[in-house]
């Protein structure tokens, strides 16, 4: 089981690759043990919010935290992006 101290540490890391991965415009909201090895973290954009689960291990280096905030996120880039596209026609 992960402490508090723990947790936040991996909430740094992950608006760390976020802004790193040049989306400013995503939040990073509650960070959770999905289960033993597996971060749960909540994502958000607008009036938009995703969970997604990341391993643990993806997140012990830069490349990697940002790598595997990259795929959580294109789920939500997407619902926003098809939002968009309706309210634009």
């Amino acid at each position: 089981m992960l402490r508090d101290k723990d947790l936040e540490q991996y909430r740094r890391t992950l608006e760390e690759a976020v802004a790193g991965s040049g989306r400013d415009d995503i939040g990073v909201g509650k960070v959770s043990e999905a289960r033993e090895g597996v971060i749960g973290v909540e994502f958000s954009r607008g009036a938009h919010a995703k969970t997604a689960e990341i391993p643990a291990e993806a997140l012990q280096d830069h490349e990697g935290a940002r790598r595997a905030v990259t795929l959580a996120i294109r789920d939500l880039s997407k619902e926003v992006a098809q939002e968009s596209l309706q309210k634009a026609v």
